[in-house]
C-alpha cells in the first residue's frame, strides 16, 4: 500500500512547490496543511476496494480448501468405521466359517 500512496503523493520525500513548508529553528510541535487534488480520496477509495477484493478471493479460496478438506475427512471417517464394522463381522464369523 506504501507504493501506491507513494505513486498518489510523489515517490520521494523532496519538498518542492507549493505544498512545501519550510520548516528551520522550530522549538515547538509543527504543522503541516496539504491541499491534495480531489480526485485522491477516489483513486484511494478504488485500490482499497481492490484489495478488500483480492482479500475476499483468497478467504473464498481457503473456505472452499477447508470445506474439501472436512468432506474428505468424513469420507475416512466413514470408511474406516465400516472397516471396523466388516472386521468385528468377519471375527464374528470365524469361528463358524473356514473360509472367514
Amino acid at each position: 500500500m506504501l507504493k501506491f500512496l507513494r505513486s498518489l503523493f510523489g515517490a520521494t520525500q523532496a519538498s518542492l512547490g507549493g505544498n512545501s513548508p519550510v520548516i528551520s529553528g522550530v522549538g515547538g510541535n509543527v504543522s503541516a496543511t496539504y491541499n491534495f487534488s480531489p480526485e485522491i480520496p477516489e483513486k484511494l477509495a478504488d485500490y482499497l476496494l481492490e484489495q478488500i477484493r483480492k482479500i475476499e478471493g483468497s478467504l473464498d479460496q481457503q473456505h472452499r480448501a477447508e470445506f474439501e478438506l472436512n468432506e474428505k475427512n468424513k469420507l475416512l471417517e466413514e470408511l474406516a468405521r465400516k472397516y471396523q464394522e466388516l472386521e468385528k463381522r468377519l471375527a464374528e464369523e470365524a469361528p463358524k466359517n473356514t473360509l472367514a
